[in-house]
């Protein structure tokens, strides 16, 4: 089965676009905040409202395609990941920021076919960058190709961490246990 997967890519950039608009305005007003499955796993009407604002549109433009998103999964509703084209929706990247007002918050959009990742794009619409990747042809941010810097030693890389939305003590011990390994490993 052939793919358009330009067609693919420019639909999912403007429905990205539009999306971060209505995050944007959000972005400045109060929330409505609801708790998953823990203090530091939040949702805002803000989140419903984009995921399915994107996924009602691509079911609309392609019918035949799968969807997978943060908030239907979290609601309960079972993801099977299976050759079909599957979009992979997290509507506000970042909840807890985007509910403190913290500027790091984005779309992360996706497209697997045959399970492989063919177009990824993350937009943050309140620094407005604007990243995008469509298999074989590289990663951009704000048009400007970007790479991998060369570094071969984990000591002069730039390493960034978080502690997920769990707060189950089994599992923080074991994110700290790996941060401390990190460490020593770096100042061994």
């Amino acid at each position: 089965m052939d793919h358009d997967i330009e067609n693919y890519y420019r639909t999912a950039e403007k429905l990205c676009r539009h999306a971060g608009e209505v995050i944007k305005e959000a972005f400045y007003q109060d929330k409505l905040v609801e708790q998953k499955s823990s203090i530091g796993d939040l949702v805002t009407e803000t989140d419903k409202k984009v995921e399915d604002m994107v996924v009602r549109k691509l079911l609309e433009i392609f019918p035949s395609h799968e969807f997978i998103g943060e908030e239907n999964t979290a609601a309960g509703k079972e993801n099977i990941l299976s050759d079909k084209p599957t979009w992979v929706i997290d509507p506000i990247d970042g909840t807890n920021n985007f509910v403190h007002r913290f500027p790091f918050v984005c779309i992360s959009v996706g497209l697997l076919i045959e399970k492989k990742p063919v177009v990824g794009i993350i937009y943050n619409p309140i620094t407005d960058e604007y990243y995008h990747a469509i298999k074989g042809q590289g990663a951009f941010c704000n048009g400007e190709r970007i790479h991998v810097k060369k570094t071969e030693e984990l000591k002069d890389a730039l390493l960034c961490t978080e502690f997920g939305s769990s707060r189950d003590k089994d599992i923080l011990d074991v994110k700290l246990g790996n941060m401390r390994k990190i460490i020593d490993y770096v100042h061994g």
